[in-house]
């Protein structure tokens, strides 16, 4: 199988390109940065581009069975007003051009990583589950707004006649991957918290 990912020098995405590898599918990446990772199996296809402006690395897709987006700037870093539209801007915008290029091209299946953040997790004494709506409005923060906002772009592209598929993961941990600063313990010997947001206040707080 010929499969495309966007965002696929992250975390999830370095994994995953791996894990299909080895499952003998013919794998193409997207990323921003220049080069591949140095990690990254010489088998690997890499296409360095902005996937937040239209251009020409939408054309690859009309050469893959399964498109899967992951794109989206890193949310762990100092918050300002930049970096926020830019965590926003870097989900939205890639979406919208990942739908566009996918119906265009005739794409058999788009997979789209969303969150359950993109979910109005009130209240919080229920399971989660996709009957939640959507999370709406200005007072979500950046992330859970940007997750909303790409899943009804993909959710239109569904009417449109598009074959996609949402997945929407809590918190993705693994060895790869340090303890974000929130997860961080701030004395030797003293718990610390995870707290987990969702729309404007915490969903809650883990020990760890």
């Amino acid at each position: 199988m010929r499969v495309l990912i966007t965002g696929g020098l992250g975390f999830v995405g370095s994994q995953l390109s791996i894990h299909l590898l080895e499952g003998g599918h013919q794998v193409t990446v997207v990323g921003r940065a220049p080069e591949p990772r140095a990690d990254t199996p010489s088998e690997i296809t890499y296409i360095s581009a902005d996937t937040t402006v239209k251009g020409p690395w939408q054309k690859e897709v009309a050469a893959q069975e399964v498109v899967i987006n992951l794109a989206g700037a890193s949310i762990f870093r100092r918050w300002s007003d930049e970096t926020k539209q830019l965590i926003y801007d870097s989900r939205i915008l890639t979406t919208r051009n990942v739908v566009e290029a996918c119906l265009r091209r005739g794409v058999s299946r788009l997979v789209h990583f969303s969150s359950v953040e993109a979910l109005v997790l009130d209240p919080l004494d229920r399971p989660v589950d996709d009957s939640r709506p959507l999370v709406d409005g200005r007072r979500a923060l950046p992330y859970p707004r940007s997750k909303a906002a790409s899943e009804r772009t993909v959710l239109a592209g569904v009417e449109r006649g598009l074959d996609a598929v949402i997945l929407s993961p809590s918190a993705i941990l693994g060895p790869l991957r340090p303890a974000p600063a929130q997860a961080r313990r701030p004395h030797p010997g003293k718990p610390a918290w995870l707290a987990a947001h969702g729309g404007a206040r915490p969903a809650g707080l883990w020990r760890l």
